[in-house]
């Protein structure tokens, strides 16, 4: 028993698995909690419902509005049980078991919703709705209803809202709904129909929605006046296998918004079939047999915001398929065949795409798709989303534009980026980067075939103008000239000549030859290299495993001069050590760092060169150790005062400096008048407060003031950084580094040093003063050249107490005057 409860007038009382007492009417029931009116009544899971429901029942409920009799497995319910609900507006007798009599639903006359949802209805009384005058929403989804006849509607013209789907309806006839005048929506999917009659919705004028998805059986077509009574339309979904439309099929459609038609087997579109669709913003295509996308197909659809071409069979989509949809802002063509020509993704290709300046989202997954042209994807700025990922990517140098683009090298911060997904992006080819992710390839690796090669050779080229010429391997005996591969844009030429027979190399006048830049020879028959078969701009050389037995000195002398060849590779070969060997002993002994076999590197008779001291070569070094010890006998004199005077030169020359003494010593030639600063800061920004309160009070306003350069101070603004560095340094007379670990950390700090490094080369000249603001130890992000310079050039400390001193001595020095410069 329940307790006693007074509740005030509540709109809704629900029931849930609460089992009622036979012959007890639900208005006693409800006495015992509720006093007052109650507007909704919902029974849900009642077990043994059948029990309760008895002709009075309802009764003393007239002012009930809302019944829910829900999944309580009613089998039958007696005609006069709703008799005193005169004012029931909403019956829902979803998921039960009933059979309906045609007379049971005859006293609800104010009925607006009635829900059949799920109750193995087979049949359906004619006449059965015939008091439902006001009724709008009828649902029978989900039950066995194999007919429908025009009778069935009777009475029930107001209806607007009838949902079908999912019974076992295989066909209809012509005028089932012709009692449905007001019908706005109709849903027919999930049944079994094979065809359609014409006429079917001929009387239903103020249609605007229509779906029939997942139909069980192919229809193949859809009659040819479908949708033609109906201009109103703005919703029709249509799944059925359908294989064909007709320029006819959506003709008078102007008005349609929301066109699904996926799931069917349509393998073309005729171009007409939206020709005048032209208010559409959603158009889902999906799941078909589509094969390509023509040009005009999409050339009214001025309003389409969302295409779906998902799952179908496209190899193609004309250039330019999308020039009418200025709206689109979501494509999808994800699972499909795209790799053709005509699709915009050949190299160097335009794209489909570009000019689709609204779309957001482009989802290009699980295609066929080899390049991504360079310029598509900067034509989309409002790209939020663009997925590319397992598809067949060619990794030559067409797709380094795109590379860069993913790895941002050249984005602006503040420029709209839009997500990529790259954790599945592979190469496909060539087979060398088969299966490597995109985000971790060398630029280097990424080759494209040149079209003009040698006979006998393979050609490709790189994103840095590089021409790559493969002739290794391939019976050769002398170098093939690389004359016809010459173009405007190759700039240095890589030139792979290994396990051949060559027996000499071209000289440096050979058309193409001054442009290589690396040479790898090794296993051939070279028995002499000199200094014209050298190339201007060489910087890696293997001479491993040839024949070579000596080389002239001046060969290393040249190499020296270009100081940009790097890999040397002189192993295997039979190396006459005798005192023609001296210069290459030297070489290696003060080049070791560029040798990169330098074990390799032996005697015929097998003694390693590493080992060897110019005594063991060649038995003449000793007349001149003896020539040696005489000279140093005769100057031990200057030995002991020129030694003196040499250890403390920088200190000797600091005190003169600082003492205002003969300052013609110290004093430069005016060759850097026309420079506009004394100096060049180089710092990192860390080390800022070391420049700004020491470096640039005590050298701006010291006793010789200096005029310096600061990047934070006088750059322009809005000019390239590396623009800057390099003018900053060649406007300098000197470039000041303030070493330190911040220093190796920054990237600009290592930049700046190289072109100052690269200045002071070229000019031979001494531009460069070091202070060691910060111990770097055996840091290793020291870089190779600021390691060279550090080993053979001294620099200053900032603990030194001579800081100052050495530091206005390494300065520019002013011209001196004679009136006021002593000199003893």
């Amino acid at each position: 028993m329940f307790p006693v409860m007074n509740i005030t007038a509540t709109p809704k009382v629900i029931i849930k698995g609460c089992p009622l007492s036979k012959n007890q009417t639900l208005a006693t029931f409800l006495e015992r909690f509720i006093i007052g009116r109650v507007g909704t009544v919902a029974f849900w899971g009642i077990p043994n419902m059948d029990r309760a429901v008895t002709p009075k029942f309802l009764q003393g409920l007239s002012d009930l509005e809302s019944l829910h009799l829900a999944s309580s497995s009613l089998n039958q319910i007696p005609n006069n049980f709703f008799s005193d609900l005169k004012k029931l507006r909403r019956l829902d007798l979803v998921q039960n078991h009933l059979h309906l009599t045609k007379d049971i639903f005859i006293s609800l006359g104010q009925l607006h919703s009635l829900e059949l949802r799920s109750n193995r209805l087979q049949y359906l009384d004619p006449g059965i709705f015939r008091n439902q005058k006001q009724m709008e929403d009828l649902s029978l989804r989900g039950n066995k209803l194999k007919n429908l006849s025009k009778n069935t509607f009777i009475g029930a013209s107001s209806v607007t809202y009838l949902d079908l789907s999912g019974n076992e309806l295989t066909t209809l006839e012509y005028d089932v709904f012709q009692l449905l005048p007001n019908l706005h929506f109709i849903d027919l999917s999930w049944n079994n129909f094979s065809t359609l009659p014409k006429k079917l919705f001929s009387k239903n004028q103020k249609l605007q929605s229509i779906r029939l998805n997942g139909n069980k059986r192919r229809m193949e077509s859809l009659p040819s006046d479908f949708l033609a009574y109906h201009s109103r339309m703005i919703n029709v979904s249509i799944s059925a296998s359908i294989t064909c439309l007709t320029s006819e099929t959506f003709a008078n459609q102007i008005h349609l918004i929301y066109l699904d038609l996926s799931r069917n087997e349509l393998t073309n579109l005729h171009d007409d079939v939206f020709k005048n669709t032209v208010s559409l913003e959603v158009l889902r295509l999906s799941s078909n047999r589509l094969k390509s996308i023509t040009r005009d197909i999409f050339r009214n659809l001025h309003k389409l915001v969302e295409l779906d071409l998902r799952y179908n069979d496209l190899h193609s989509i004309d250039l330019h398929a999308f020039k009418g949809t200025h709206e689109l802002r979501i494509l999808r063509i994800e699972y499909n065949n795209l790799s053709s020509v005509s699709s915009g993704f050949g190299e160097n290709e335009k794209s489909p795409f570009e000019g689709l300046s609204k779309l957001e989202e482009l989802i290009l997954q699980k295609n066929r798709i080899t390049h991504v042209s360079s310029g598509w994807i900067h034509s989309l700025p409002n790209l939020k989303n663009l997925d590319l990922s397992y598809n067949r990517l060619i990794c030559n140098c067409s797709l380094l534009p795109f590379v860069r683009y993913l790895n941002r090298s050249n984005h602006h911060e503040l420029e709209p980026r839009p997500q990529i997904s790259t954790s599945t992006l592979y190469c496909s080819e060539p087979e060398e980067l088969k299966g490597q992710d995109i985000m971790s390839l060398n630029y280097k690796q990424m080759l494209c075939q040149h079209k003009s090669c040698p006979s006998m050779c393979i050609c490709w080229t790189r994103y840095d103008q590089t021409l790559i010429v493969n002739c290794s391997s391939s019976n050769l005996a002398k170098v093939p000239s690389l004359h016809d591969v010459l173009t405007s844009n190759i700039k240095s030429i890589v030139l792979h000549i290994a396990n051949n027979n060559i027996t000499t190399l071209p000289d440096n006048h050979s058309p193409g030859y001054s442009l290589v830049s690396e040479l790898y020879a090794s296993n051939n028959s070279i028995s002499r290299f000199a200094e014209p078969n050298i190339p201007t701009n060489l910087q890696v050389l293997d001479l491993s495993n040839n024949t070579l037995t000596q080389i002239d000195a001046t060969v290393f002398k040249r190499i020296k001069q270009i100081n940009q060849t790097s890999h040397l590779y002189f192993g295997d070969n039979p190396w006459q050590c005798d005192c023609n060997a001296l210069g290459l002993l030297s070489f290696i002994r003060t080049n070791s760092e560029r040798i990169q076999d330098l074990n390799f590197i032996k005697c015929s008779t097998g003694a390693r060169f590493s080992t060897l001291f110019p005594k063991d070569l060649c038995k003449e070094s000793i007349v001149f150790e003896v020539l040696a010890y005489i000279a140093a006998a005769l100057g031990v004199i200057f030995v002991v005062l020129g030694g003196l005077s040499y250890r403390f030169r920088t200190e000797i020359k600091v005190w003169l400096f600082a003492h205002n003494m003969c300052w013609h010593l110290v004093t430069e030639q005016n060759i850097d008048d026309d420079k506009k600063y004394d100096a060049f800061i180089s710092y990192s920004h860390k080390d800022e407060d070391f420049v700004i309160e020491n470096l640039l009070p005590n050298l701006e306003n010291g006793p010789i003031p200096y005029k310096l350069c600061l990047h934070e101070r006088d750059w322009l603004p809005g000019e390239f950084i590396h623009t800057q560095i390099i003018q900053s340094v060649n406007d300098s007379r000197r470039t000041i580094i303030v070493l330190s670990p911040n220093y190796l950390e920054s990237v600009w700090g290592s930049l700046e040093f190289q072109i100052a490094y690269k200045a002071a080369l070229e000019e031979a000249r001494t531009r460069i003063i070091i202070i060691m603001y910060r111990d770097i130890g055996n840091s290793v992000d020291v870089g190779p050249e600021l390691k060279s310079y550090l080993n053979t050039n001294t620099y200053i400390k900032w603990d030194d107490p001579w800081f100052w001193e050495k530091m206005r001595h390494a300065m520019p020095h002013p011209v001196y005057r004679q009136t006021t410069n002593f000199c003893f």
